[in-house]
């Protein structure tokens, strides 16, 4: 479970976060802190029993929240000062929170040790978990039943105090709601002098993480509510903010079971290490299997927030194997909310379901139909990123400016020759792709989608035809240019698999631009599409210096101006790196371009009434040519601050070449 939990949570953050090195860094850290801190406590609820485990576990807890909310907390009361000097004392600033969250603990210590005092510490608990649930719950309960008697209630009393009283009314019922259910557990557990068992402790690990597992669903629709959690200060902690906040709790708990377990299984010291060596060699095997099954068969079979789903019952049932729950009415209460909380999302409300379109081995895919300016236009996400806009009715709309540049260039590259063959290595939509086929039928086009996922995807929803000439490959695009690609076969290829958040560094080395001219023409051409900051960015620098190795002339190709006021852009922009052994020529594109024109509209009026026939005003093609080149001087001057990096299979460290700029957009967000 705890394996399966890691893989989820990845899939769970992609959508937000991105799945980069940084994600899975995030994630991995945290699932092992979750589990170091689990080993410990589980070690000593073992030994000692539940109250001094829980007396660390809160201390522990309130320790943490207060060192990640001091700066949060610091930057909302002293907004007064310079965001550089809050970040300057934020060590200071979180040594202080976790200092003062130690200190909170102190009083709680004290009331737990006393029969009233457990009740307040439970009161306290139950209403502050209901008051954060109430806004996510009572959405999913309107959603499902459609409540127009509460409707009419909350405007009646709208109507009487003069003011919304909606987040007062809904967070109360919740603040109620969590006091009772909190109680009932005080009011129904085993009298002061009845000793509890360690294998109750151990099942009631095997609940509460259960519990937890299950709140990762609605804790990821109340994070996202807040600012802080969508902008924060930098990459890192955002990243570690929504995974400890998401993750930790869960994994902790996981970590719990083990040594609890050796202490159930130890009859004789003699035997201890046996007995630890083979309960933590149980404990690998299952990691195994709970690797294999969620990575290759549960997520893509059933979608992340179901095997969440699956992970909180099968605790669940484990917990009631292990303890013998049903003899306990309050646990037996608990776990019927669980239970029917779960059956209730999988098959009535069919919570996550409508998330996403698809969830694949690869990618959490998102379909949005929008109107835009009169036309029927669908955006593609892929995880963090919208990755392509189709118009449904008219395939010469690229919709990104660099995708008319990529066109200006496919255009010349056919002008005067036969057999024109083109390599999309990065399906997407297939918006260019699609546009290829009908603008130039006389150019043979391979596309490498590693996710067969999309491709299904453009079938159904992005109008790609089923009877199409392009030749789809599901395979990763290092893997085809090296194993499928034929020898100087491709007159333009064209690397459209990086995105802003995720870099496929093994596509950006020079041993794979190495493979890629074998695939080329002596006169072809390679564009590398990446997104970075002209002026600031080093990842667009260490990639022309390494293509340099490979190709004799090197250029930067942007659908824009590299200017801003006279001055160097500084924000993030699409650009194209040009890679050939032949100079580019700008006025055989700009000519291209021109006859581009004149082609788009034979094709267009070919296919009419099908196609829409466009007009001078709104097809951007009918414009001057897109394709703007970098002079060699600016490029030279530009490329060489800094260090000179090219990038290996041995040495490509794309992100952390990326992670400054990213650092800056963050702020920017912010």
């Amino acid at each position: 479970c705890g394996m399966s939990l890691e893989l989820a949570g990845v899939r769970v953050l992609a959508p937000i976060l991105g799945a980069s090195l940084y994600t899975w860094t995030g994630i991995i850290g945290v699932m092992l802190a979750g589990t170091a801190s689990g080993n410990y406590l589980g070690g000593i609820l073992a030994d000692h029993g539940v109250g001094p485990a829980v007396r660390r576990f809160a201390l522990l807890i309130v320790i943490l929240i207060g060192a990640a909310a001091a700066p949060v907390v610091a930057r909302e009361l002293f907004t007064n000062f310079n965001p550089d000097q809050v970040e300057a004392i934020e060590l200071l600033t979180r040594l202080a929170g976790a200092i003062l969250g130690g200190l909170v603990v102190v009083p709680g210590l004290w009331l737990a040790k006393r029969r009233s005092g457990r009740w307040i510490i439970t009161a306290l608990v139950g209403g502050s978990l209901g008051t954060v649930l109430a806004h996510t719950a009572g959405r999913a309960i309107d959603k499902a039943f459609s409540l127009q008697a509460f409707t009419d209630f909350h405007e009646k009393l709208t109507q009487q105090f003069g003011f919304d009283v909606g987040p007062w009314l809904i967070h109360g019922l919740g603040l109620l709601a969590g006091v009772t259910i909190a109680l009932l557990f005080i009011w129904d557990a085993p009298k002061k002098d009845e000793r509890v068992t360690r294998s109750g402790a151990l099942s009631g690990t095997f609940f509460l993480a259960a519990m937890t597992t299950l709140a990762i669903l609605l804790l990821t629709g109340i994070y996202s509510q807040y600012d802080f959690m969508l902008h924060a200060r930098d990459v890192v902690q955002k990243v570690l903010g929504w995974t400890f906040g998401l993750f930790f709790l869960p994994m902790l708990l996981l970590g719990a079971i083990s040594p609890q377990v050796i202490r159930l299984s130890v009859s004789d010291v003699k035997h201890a290490g046996r007995v630890a060596g083979s309960i933590y060699a149980w404990s690998t095997t299952g990691a195994i299997i709970g690797t294999f099954a969620t990575g290759y068969f549960l997520i893509s079979s059933f979608g992340t927030f179901r095997v969440l789903m699956v992970l909180a019952f099968v605790l669940l049932s484990i917990g009631f194997l292990v303890g013998r729950l049903w003899k306990n009415n309050a646990m037996l209460y608990a776990a019927s909310i669980i239970v029917g909380g779960a059956i209730f999302g999988l098959f009535v409300i069919d919570y996550g379901s409508n998330r996403y379109d698809r969830e694949t081995k690869y990618y959490a895919i998102k379909v949005t139909y929008k109107e835009i300016e009169g036309k029927r236009r669908v955006k593609l996400a892929l995880d963090h990123l919208t990755h392509s806009i189709v118009d449904l009715d008219d395939p010469t709309w690229l919709g990104y400016p660099h995708e008319y540049v990529q066109g200006e260039l496919l255009e010349m590259a056919r002008a005067g020759n036969k057999d024109t063959r083109l390599l999309v290595i990065g399906g997407g939509g297939y918006t260019f792709p699609r546009y290829a086929e009908f603008a130039m039928p006389d150019v043979l086009i391979d596309v490498v989608e590693i996710d067969p996922g999309v491709t299904d995807i453009a079938f159904e929803k992005l109008a790609l035809r089923r009877d199409t000439a392009i030749r789809s490959h599901h395979m990763d695009g290092r893997q085809f240019v090296s194993e499928r690609a034929g020898k100087g076969q491709y007159r333009l290829v064209m690397q459209d698999a990086v995105n802003d958040l995720s870099v496929p560094y093994h596509l950006m080395t020079k041993e794979y631009n190495d493979a890629v001219k074998q695939t080329l023409t002596p006169d072809g051409a390679y564009l590398l599409t990446l997104i970075d900051s002209i002026r600031d960015g080093k990842l667009w620098r260490a990639a022309v210096h390494t293509m340099r190795q490979t190709f004799k002339y090197v250029y930067l190709v942007s659908p824009e101006t590299f200017h801003d006021r006279g001055a160097i852009r500084a924000d993030r922009q699409v650009y194209i790196i040009y890679g050939s052994d032949q100079p580019l020529d700008v006025n055989a594109v700009r000519n291209a371009q021109q006859n581009a024109v004149q082609m788009i509209a034979n094709a267009i009026a070919l296919a009419a009434p099908i196609i829409p026939v466009n007009d001078k005003n709104s097809s951007p093609w009918w414009r001057e040519p897109y394709i703007t080149v970098l002079d060699d001087a600016t490029l030279e001057q530009l490329v060489n601050q800094g260090k000179k990096l090219i990038l290996t299979d041995q040495y490509c460290p794309v992100d952390n070449l990326m992670s400054e700029v990213f650092r800056d957009r963050e702020r920017n967000q912010r």
